[in-house]
């Protein structure tokens, strides 16, 4: 078995259709079916059309596997952001083409247009290649992996085609969005790669934040500055966040301890807060004088 992550791809009319996702290794063992492995990878027997179109395997054949039989199984992957990176260029490398960056933000709960933090991670999404064999619809391609036939129209908008009708030998890419594995999948990931598996705790400690940084600003609207500083240090406690995520709850811990008269705290909040936030500047104008003069006893 190979001990590195794996990228699917698919030649078509000697040209390579746009990278389709990461996945990982598995050799199937005696007595497994498509269908119990992507019950065991997946937590549902329905998805083994994931693993047949991800292995090219011939479905009217059977979908037999055998022993020993090494197959590729597609999983999200967490990456960290660079200085400089936008959606659009991520899309371009991970996704193919920097027109599904809406698709790429979106996934990680982003706006597109606003570029994610340096060192932030995030979720590459699987996508996996269907090769039609003869004329069929794009919703029977959709519900091969969704449930709802009515929102087929969104494997238009990440292939750029129009139409319903798919043609003989097109190939058509399925973003498996939402798309995770169970505590037993992501066991047998790791055993074959160290693909994400670092990133993957940063990634739920950053969305955590980011679901908590709205309650730590209605608590200090409040006055419930006990209650906000608590919050904060949870969430620093948490680990690898954003600098932007740090620069918020420091910013808010600042006033915090500054409300509690809590001098020498306050002045190490600014101190982080000055660590953490790009090109700040202290409005006397809009920041009150008892944070400025925390601010300034640096």
């Amino acid at each position: 078995m190979t001990t590195r992550c794996n990228w699917l791809a698919i030649a078509t009319a000697g040209a390579l259709v746009s990278p389709a996702g990461h996945a990982f290794p598995y050799v199937v063992q005696p007595g497994e079916t498509l269908a119990n492995i992507a019950a065991r990878m997946y937590g549902s027997p329905g998805r083994e059309k994931v693993l047949v179109d991800a292995n090219h395997l011939d479905e009217k054949g059977g979908i037999k596997v055998v022993p020993g039989m090494r197959i590729d199984v597609p999983a999200p992957e967490v990456r960290r952001t660079a200085a400089g990176d936008t959606w659009g260029q991520l899309a371009q490398t991970w996704l193919g083409d920097s027109k599904r960056a809406e698709w790429l933000a979106k996934a990680n709960q982003a706006l597109a247009w606003i570029p994610p933090s340096k060192g932030q991670a995030y979720e590459v999404f699987p996508v996996i290649p269907y090769v039609a064999t003869e004329s069929t619809l794009l919703t029977d391609i959709w519900v091969r992996h969704r449930e709802d036939p009515k929102w087929a129209w969104e494997l238009n908008s990440f292939n750029q085609r129009e139409g319903g009708e798919v043609k003989p030998r097109e190939v058509i890419l399925i973003p498996l969005v939402d798309f995770h594995l169970t505590d037993e999948g992501r066991a047998a990931a790791r055993l074959t790669a160290n693909c994400d598996v670092t990133d993957r705790t940063a990634l739920g400690a950053q969305r955590l934040a980011a679901g908590e940084l709205p309650a730590l600003a209605s608590e200090l609207e409040q006055g419930h500055y006990v209650s906000a500083l608590v919050r904060g240090s949870r969430l620093l406690g948490m680990g690898d966040l954003t600098r932007t995520q740090m620069a918020s709850i420091a910013r808010a811990m600042l006033e915090g301890y500054v409300a509690l008269g809590e001098t020498r705290l306050a002045i190490a909040a600014c101190g982080a807060w000055r660590e953490n936030a790009d090109a700040l500047t202290l409005d006397p104008d809009m920041i009150s004088p008892k944070i400025l003069a925390a601010c300034n006893n640096r």
